[in-house]
């Protein structure tokens, strides 16, 4: 409860800086998913791209998301590394839009094709 408050006291704080959609719409169905297992914070000064992506990679899994990672693609120093990293994200994000309230994920990924 002390944190559920200070958290609020420093958004309330932020307020001006926080778009509405940048706010959950259903704090308790995130919570309940959360403990779960189904859904993962990372701490907010990290770089969540790489926790999805080392994730995904380190339990043989997919990322659903719209972002292409081509800015972490991109800070790869090292050549063969860089385009191990583009061939994996081509073969493991899979797009996504809303049709109203229904999720519907890319329609044309196709896991046989993009696991062998």
């Amino acid at each position: 409860k002390v944190a559920e408050k200070r958290r609020a006291q420093r958004l309330e704080v932020m307020k001006g800086d926080i778009r509405k959609t940048q706010l959950p719409n259903d704090v308790k169905l995130l919570r309940d998913l959360v403990s779960q297992g189904l859904l993962i914070g990372t701490p907010p000064q990290d770089y969540d791209d790489s926790y999805c992506i080392r994730y995904a990679q380190s339990h043989g899994g997919y990322v659903v998301t719209n972002d292409m990672y081509r800015d972490h693609v991109s800070a790869i120093k090292d050549r063969q590394t860089r385009e191990t990293q583009r061939n994996w994200t081509k073969s493991h994000l899979i797009s996504y839009t809303f049709v109203g309230d229904e999720f519907l994920p890319n329609p044309n990924f196709n896991f046989e094709q993009n696991n062998s």
